[in-house]
């Protein structure tokens, strides 16, 4: 990561290069925590989670179902969110700090993460060993790892 400081008149006074993954991190969930809403909306988190409890293994194709899930929650994001929540996945997939930054940012992406109701879904995905080791109930783990596979595109109003 390179940060650059720049006078009143925008001229760039000095340029450093970072590749602290703590600082980086740390950089990222604190742009995160300012922007004025989450990326991902409360009533699209909620329905990801319940997805993801509700057909959790039943057919043994659970990396097909995560990646239909997360492509239908980025369906219902707006396109401003959609892209920068596309670019924040992109640069944690090849991110030396990936898990421990897409756990820091769970919460500060997804609107209602601390509900009571989304509390309950993610307890009954953690009581389930193997969602446990698929992370099948991280809606940002999910479209970071296979954020290949998300269909990121936007729908045309016409």
């Amino acid at each position: 990561m390179v940060l650059s400081q720049q006078d009143i008149h925008g001229i760039i006074l000095e340029i450093n290069k970072c590749t602290d993954a703590k600082v980086i991190g740390q950089l990222l969930i604190m742009y995160a925590r300012r922007l004025p809403s989450p990326l991902i909306p409360q009533s699209v988190y909620t329905a990801y989670m319940t997805g993801a409890r509700d057909t959790n293994h039943k057919d043994g194709q659970s990396s097909v179902h995560q990646t239909l899930r997360a492509t239908a929650a980025v369906a219902s994001i707006q396109d401003p969110q959609k892209q920068l929540l596309k670019a924040i996945c992109q640069f944690l997939h090849g991110f030396s700090g990936r898990d421990a930054g897409i756990q820091a940012l769970e919460s500060v992406l997804c609107g209602g993460f601390d509900d009571d109701r989304n509390k309950e879904l993610r307890s009954e995905l953690l009581a389930d060993e193997d969602s446990r080791t698929d992370h099948n109930g991280n809606l940002v783990y999910m479209l970071t790892m296979f954020h290949e596979n998300v269909l990121w595109l936007s729908l045309i109003h016409i």
